[in-house]
């Protein structure tokens, strides 16, 4: 049995969240803008069980997509490690790396709901969503560094994207289990206030 060099990262975890973007962010950035909003609260039970269901949808779609792209990369790993008569990969490995990426794409589709629901736009949330992760941690750990007499050159690779880059490239270590917690925990804090905001719209 081989141990390929595989990650969930090697599924590109962040193509497919740039990809599910739209379908995270759209469903609560549109319906409040355009007014639509009113009508969903009516049909639904409350505002709560709207937004609750529309972070269900699309976990549930993001999920989906993660699986078949790990099932892509599998059955292509497999077809190639046949056909070059290798060892086979290490499935369980494998398995375990899909899983990890399943996770972050759950967090990645409520984040972009929650995002939405906060910044009331289809613009702002997208732009949130791909700067800061790429950018604005970037900064934020590069001048965290810089303050005299602290030494917080370790704090940007804890910041709650990078805590979840690490889940999915670091494993089942210490480390990425750890970055995985910070990186829910992010997640759930901003669906609270995400769903606090939502509830209390007055249209």
């Amino acid at each position: 049995m081989s141990v390929p060099q595989y990650t969930a990262v090697s599924l590109s975890g962040e193509i497919l969240g740039f990809y599910l973007l739209a379908l995270g962010t759209g469903p609560v950035s549109a319906e409040l803008m355009r007014g639509a909003a009113r009508t969903a609260w009516l049909v639904a039970a409350s505002r709560s069980y709207a937004f609750w269901s529309k972070c269900a949808v699309g976990a549930t779609v993001g999920v989906a997509v993660s699986v078949a792209a790990a099932l892509l990369e599998v059955g292509g790993l497999a077809v190639v490690a046949t056909a070059k008569g290798i060892d086979q990969p290490l499935w369980g490995q494998l398995m375990a790396a899909a899983v990890r990426l399943a996770v972050w794409i759950v967090c990645w589709m409520m984040l972009c709901t929650s995002v939405s629901a906060l910044l009331r736009n289809r613009v702002g949330p997208v732009l949130v969503l791909l700067l800061v992760p790429s950018l604005g941690e970037r900064i934020l750990g590069a001048l965290a560094s810089r303050i005299p007499g602290i030494d917080l050159s370790a704090m940007g690779e804890w910041l709650p994207f990078a805590a979840g880059q690490s889940m999915l490239s670091d494993g089942a270590t210490p480390r990425g289990m750890l970055g995985g917690a910070v990186f829910v925990a992010f997640t759930v804090a901003v669906a609270v206030v995400g769903h606090a905001v939502y509830v209390r719209r007055a249209d």
